[in-house]
């Protein structure tokens, strides 16, 4: 299986992550502080705490956005994998995440959206299958938007 796109971005960018594991560990600071000064703070308070603050910076250390085009298969994986078809897009866009994101006033009933966002990337690529929306955050999106096929406008959702 030769992949035409890869690409594998971490959920939260380098910048962001410095930002949530100070902000996380400043608090556990700030509760073992007050603790030491009598200010009503269980000691159990801390371990949970400590424990949580850990994992929710493990998994923003580990978590990324894995996106790939083979052999005529769109997948994106953050837990789980989605795997779509190519010959199943019926229309795609690329361009600022916030405008493309959900197809509005198309009149799509009955639809499921799929949004797969990093922080700090705002260009996207969105596309659209029959009973699925899905959207992505790439750094090349116009390049990864050249692999689909081109929109089919006349065929209703």
């Amino acid at each position: 299986m030769s992949a035409d796109f890869k690409e594998t971005e971490r959920l939260f960018p380098r910048p962001a992550f410095l930002a949530l594991a100070g902000i996380l560990v400043a608090t556990e600071a700030f509760i073992i502080a007050c603790a030491c000064f009598g200010l009503g703070i269980n000691t159990w308070a801390i371990a949970v705490t400590a424990v949580v603050f850990a994992a929710v910076i493990a998994a923003a250390w580990w978590l990324r956005i894995s996106i790939c085009v083979a052999d005529g298969i769109f997948s994106v994986r953050l837990i789980r994998r989605l795997n779509v078809p190519l010959a199943d897009v019926l229309d795609h866009r690329t361009g600022d995440v916030d405008i493309i994101k959900n197809y509005s006033g198309l009149g799509l009933k009955k639809v499921k959206y799929r949004t797969y966002v990093c922080p700090g990337y705002e260009t996207a690529l969105s596309f659209k299958t029959k009973g699925l929306v899905v959207t992505v955050t790439t750094a090349h999106a116009d390049d990864l938007a050249a692999l689909f096929p081109p929109p089919r406008t006349a065929e209703k959702v």
